[in-house]
């Protein structure tokens, strides 16, 4: 891992979403903001901290205030909008149903394709358009979950035959007629939802409705396009933050109850 000082780079996430289920980092704050703001076992009341430093960076410090790593505010969004989209994903599909297709910029493409490799109970193949390539580890990823993996030319030919469409960031343009009739839209990166799709949509949920759809207590899923919008993504998530720093110096970050599980499938 790079220096404190020196922000963390897309390899650094990449290779620490090889080995931990960001999911499982924002997982509990969708059922009760303690556990992100003050429940017990939580790194914030451990002590643990984000603080913007002078060159923009997020800094997660320690609870005696030692900085431990740096984050690119846009790649720890992009890390955040990832891990809500596979709960999303888990909460609205049933397992074995999803022919994905990830489209967005060079950063939230990879961000979010590393994270569903941790969705192979939910995701059979994934078709992904980006500006520009992506990470080889990233098709490895894919290829060691069971998850076939494909790169598209085009991004209209990425979405075709898809049932869940994940809108990475608003370099997803995505038209009316590229849209299954029965897919679910996971809105991750700010896209603008054009009229012609508004108009098709049967139903609409938020970030906010994750925790409920999760456990049951909302309505079943309608028939017809589902828009999950993720409004929440550009949140500056300490305990994923920690959950990244983990997984990269497993050595020097303690254990604590409400991170100790990656797996997130077994939660709901």
């Amino acid at each position: 891992m790079r220096r404190t000082e020196q922000p963390l780079g897309i390899g650094d996430v990449l290779a620490a979403l090889r080995h931990m289920d960001p999911a499982a980092g924002v997982i509990g704050g969708l059922f009760d903001d303690a556990f992100v703001d003050g429940a017990a076992d939580s790194p914030v009341a451990r002590g643990y901290s984000l603080r913007a430093q002078e060159t923009a960076a997020l800094v997660l410090r320690d609870p005696d205030d030692v900085a431990l790593c740096a984050f690119p505010p846009a790649l720890l969004y992009a890390c955040r909008a990832a891990a809500l989209a596979s709960v999303a994903t888990r909460a609205l599909l049933p397992p074995g149903s999803a022919t994905a297709s990830v489209c967005g910029d060079a950063v939230r493409v990879p961000v979010m394709l590393a994270t569903l490799a941790h969705c192979p109970q939910h995701i059979s193949h994934i078709e992904a358009w980006a500006p520009e390539p992506v990470p080889d580890e990233v098709g490895e990823q894919l290829d060691e979950a069971g998850i076939g993996f494909t790169i598209a030319a085009r991004q209209q030919d990425a979405v075709y035959g898809a049932n869940l469409l994940v809108a990475a960031s608003d370099a997803a343009q995505l038209s009316r007629g590229q849209l299954c009739d029965e897919a679910v839209l996971i809105n991750a990166g700010g896209s603008v939802v054009s009229r012609d799709i508004a108009r098709r949509v049967s139903a609409v949920f938020t970030d906010a409705d994750l925790g409920e759809l999760i456990t049951g207590l909302a309505p079943a899923r309608p028939a017809g396009l589902v828009l999950m919008d993720l409004l929440g993504a550009e949140h500056p998530d300490i305990a994923l933050a920690y959950r990244l720093y983990r997984a990269l110096r497993p050595d020097t970050a303690q254990e604590s109850p409400a991170t100790s599980s990656d797996s997130t499938d077994a939660q709901y």
